[in-house]
């Protein structure tokens, strides 16, 4: 089942329960919006993929506007699990360029995530909880 037939799912039943109430006196606990537990796991894993998407989307506009091999380089390593010489021989770099280049790579992905957590932080405080939860989620 998806997150959002779960969701569709727990909204239909509040408003099954707000609909049957014989008057305002009934009072849904706020408890009944909030998501469960065990959906926050699957919440934060599409957060850190949604933010690894958007950061790869800036690295890959950034190295195609500078010509720079970074993005093709980390994702041919990361996401094509190809070696060091593999990549090397696709890219017509030496193995000591490819190692620079996936190394460059993470840096500036680094900084793109770290500017689109900041983007939608309200304070400095939330802004250093979300990149705390993010290096524990990937830990």
């Amino acid at each position: 089942m998806s997150l959002s037939m779960i969701e569709n799912n727990q909204c239909q039943e509040i408003r099954n329960r707000l609909d049957a109430a014989p008057d305002d006196s009934q009072v849904v606990p706020v408890e009944d919006f909030l998501a469960d537990k065990q959906d926050d796991s699957t919440f934060d894993m599409l957060w850190v993929q949604n933010l690894v998407q958007v950061g790869m989307l800036r690295l890959d506009e950034d190295c195609a506007k500078r010509k720079t091999p970074y993005f093709e380089a980390l994702k041919l390593y990361s996401g094509g699990g190809k070696s060091y010489d593999e990549i090397a021989e696709k890219l017509g770099a030496t193995r000591t360029d490819i190692k620079n280049y996936i190394h460059q790579g993470r840096g500036k992905l680094k900084k793109f995530l770290l500017e689109e957590i900041e983007s939608y932080s309200s304070s400095p405080a939330e802004y250093k909880e979300e990149v705390e939860y993010l290096l524990n989620y990937l830990k």
